[in-house]
C-alpha cells in the first residue's frame, strides 16, 4: 500500500464495507420488490413502515443518500493529509452508525421517528460533519 495512504487504511476499509453494504441492500431490496411485483423491477415502492419490502427499499435509498458525502469527505481528507486518527475514528463511527441504522430500519425496531433508528442516523450524520471540519482544518491550517 502507498505510504501516504496507509495511515488511512481503517477509513478506506470503512468505505469498502459501506460499498458492500449498499450493494447488499440493493440486491435485497430488488429481490423483495420482485417477490411483491414479479417482472416489475425498478419501480418505486409503495408501502409503509409496517411493510418489510418498503423498509428495505427506504433503508437502501437512505444509505445511497448518505454514502456520497461520506466517501467524498474521506477521500478529501486523504488527499489533504488530514489527521488520520480522526479520519479513521470518525469513519468507523459512521460505519457503525449506518450499519445500526440499516438493521434497525429493516427490522422495524423502535419508533418511526425519534427512536433508535433516528439516533443512529444522527450519530452518523454528526460523525460526517465532524470529519468535514477535520478536513477543512487540514485545508486551512
Amino acid at each position: 500500500m502507498n505510504e501516504a495512504i496507509q495511515p488511512y487504511s481503517m477509513a478506506l476499509a470503512a468505505v469498502a464495507v459501506l460499498v458492500i453494504m449498499v450493494l447488499v441492500q440493493s440486491f435485497s431490496s430488488t429481490y423483495l420488490n420482485l417477490l411483491k411485483r414479479p417482472g416489475m423491477p425498478g419501480l418505486a415502492v409503495d408501502g409503509s413502515h409496517q411493510d418489510l419490502h418498503w423498509r428495505a427499499y427506504r433503508a437502501h435509498a437512505n444509505s445511497v443518500e448518505n454514502f456520497s458525502p461520506f466517501a467524498a469527505t474521506v477521500f478529501a481528507g486523504i488527499l489533504l493529509g488530514a489527521n488520520a486518527s480522526w479520519i479513521n475514528a470518525l469513519a468507523v463511527v459512521f460505519l457503525l452508525a449506518r450499519l445500526a441504522h440499516w438493521i434497525l430500519y429493516v427490522m422495524g425496531i423502535g419508533a418511526v421517528g425519534g427512536g433508535p433508528r433516528t439516533i443512529s442516523f444522527v450519530a452518523g450524520f454528526f460523525a460526517n460533519v465532524i470529519m468535514v471540519l477535520v478536513v477543512l482544518a487540514a485545508l486551512l491550517f
